[in-house]
């Protein structure tokens, strides 16, 4: 599963490149999406990343809102 640090980063690379490139990456990526895209649709690694940690705590903080 991609990550927002992940994405971010790809998407600034990619923001450098001249549009055939860009075009090309995007052909690569759809390539790899119909070969390995329904494979792992869950991730189920036991350690939490920042990203993890983040979500879990902005949806703690909105339920408790919501129910106190």
């Amino acid at each position: 599963m991609l990550t927002t640090t992940q994405a971010k980063e790809i998407l600034k690379a990619i923001s450098v490149l001249p549009p055939e490139r860009v075009l090309a990456v995007q052909d690569f990526v759809l390539f790899l999406k119909d070969r390995y895209g329904d494979e792992k649709l869950v991730d189920e690694s036991e350690t939490w990343t920042e990203d993890d940690l983040h979500d879990l705590t902005v949806a703690v903080l909105k339920h408790a809102e919501q129910n106190l």
